[in-house]
């Protein structure tokens, strides 16, 4: 069980058996079909359950506050502009959950998290070979942006495979801007997939 699922909202169904699960999104494969006539009649078998239902997500975007040593990461709760603190999540990959924390230590010892300093969300993204990238996003034309000590986050995390930094609206329901400085790392990196393989980042 979840600790955090009933004011989280990031997984709407979790805290249903797993079976019940897959029979919602089973259902919503057939009524999606119906809808158009010419797929009315395609046969939709039962949705194949994973082979490990925690621990899958290997990506997070997730909202940044905080002051001194009380910084949240997170997402925001339904209906409020409060961000539930993402340190006990279910679904995230163990490198993303630790780079989370390397993250949090970094933003609180440098005074990085709004509104006292200019990171207000971050895109972390599992790489291929036990890693993360981080892509860390700032107001645009925050002048504090080019004070970023993103070597002392590099040097304290052997799992970080990579960091850029993203220009953004914070007060857009999608933060992420158009611009992006890679400010560590390439431009593209190899993600893992479920079967094994990987696909370019």
């Amino acid at each position: 069980s979840c600790p955090i699922a009933t004011e989280c909202g990031g997984c709407a169904r979790i805290t249903e058996p797993y079976v019940e699960q897959l029979a919602w999104k089973t259902e919503r494969v057939r009524a999606a079909l119906a809808r158009h006539e010419a797929l009315a009649g395609v046969g939709v078998e039962s949705c194949l359950a994973a082979p490990e239902p925690w621990r899958y997500r290997n990506r997070a975007k997730l909202a940044i506050a905080g002051s001194g040593d009380d910084v949240r990461i997170g997402l925001y709760q339904r209906g409020t502009n409060r961000i539930v603190d993402l340190a006990p999540c279910m679904v995230q990959r163990p490198v993303l959950q630790r780079g989370l924390e390397h993250v949090r230590r970094w933003l609180a010892v440098h005074g990085l998290a709004v509104p006292a300093g200019p990171v207000f969300y971050v895109d972390l993204r599992e790489m291929s070979g036990g890693r993360f990238h981080a892509t860390f996003v700032i107001a645009r034309n925050d002048a504090r942006a080019a004070r970023v000590p993103y070597d002392d986050l590099l040097a304290a995390c052997t799992e970080l495979g990579g960091i850029a930094v993203n220009f953004g609206d914070p007060a857009s329901s999608y933060p992420m801007g158009e611009t992006t400085h890679v400010v560590s790392g390439g431009d593209t990196f190899d993600a893992p997939l479920s079967d094994g393989g990987a696909e370019r980042a």
